[in-house]
């Protein structure tokens, strides 16, 4: 007895399945260096934010009398957990609740009487340097 071939054979063979994902790993080898340039600017971008929340921050507690500090310089710096010389409680407070875990780059941002200078590279640690001119 001979069996009878199929003629209408549904699906996909291995060789086409195969030349599928030969296809495939050429384009994830083509684009995965674009997709790592998205992924460095977007953290780029983030850093650059919570810079701009800690300059915010700064900026509506220096805008405060009670907290201002006396003039001179602030710096706050940061590992794991921030530790803070020379000011009140309510601004120690207003950091931790603004910063949290978050660590910026660089800038340098100018207000009304004092200069906030902000550093840091990675996540071992930042500074905030707060110049208060009288």
């Amino acid at each position: 007895m001979k069996k009878e071939k199929r003629l209408n054979n549904k699906g996909f063979s291995l060789v086409e399945l195969i030349i599928v994902i030969a296809i495939m790993a050429v384009l994830a080898g083509a684009l995965a260096p674009q997709f790592i340039k998205y992924v460095a600017k977007s953290r780029e971008a983030t850093d650059n934010q919570n810079i701009d929340l800690l300059i915010a921050t700064t900026n509506a507690v220096l805008a405060d009398p009670d907290v201002t500090p006396a003039v001179g310089t602030v710096t706050i710096t940061s590992t794991s957990a921030a530790t803070f010389t020379n000011v009140g409680s309510t601004f120690e407070a207003a950091f931790k609740q603004a910063v949290g875990s978050k660590y910026p780059m660089s800038k340098v941002s100018r207000g009304k009487g004092f200069v906030i200078t902000i550093g840091g590279s990675d996540a071992a640690g930042w500074t905030v340097t707060c110049t208060v001119a009288p």
